[in-house]
């Protein structure tokens, strides 16, 4: 399981399964919460503000892109 985390307000991140199975865990500020499942060929859109946290759940590694703005300070 990664350590979830928010990215500033203008900043969405895309993952892209390779293998295995999980979760990509997401949850507004407000408490709304969903997933999607991660597998080989899926993909996943994290919208701009929501936490985010990738979940393996099954028996091999969870191999996973994930592709996000640089951000400037």
């Amino acid at each position: 399981m990664t350590r979830g985390h928010y990215h500033k307000k203008d900043a969405a991140e895309i993952y892209l399964g390779f293998f295995g199975r999980g979760l990509l865990l997401m949850q507004t500020k407000e408490g709304e919460a969903v997933y999607l499942d991660l597998k080989p060929g899926s993909i996943g859109y994290v919208p701009p503000s929501w936490g985010h946290r990738t979940i393996n759940t099954g028996s091999e590694k969870l191999v996973f892109f994930h592709i996000s703005p640089r951000l400037r300070s």
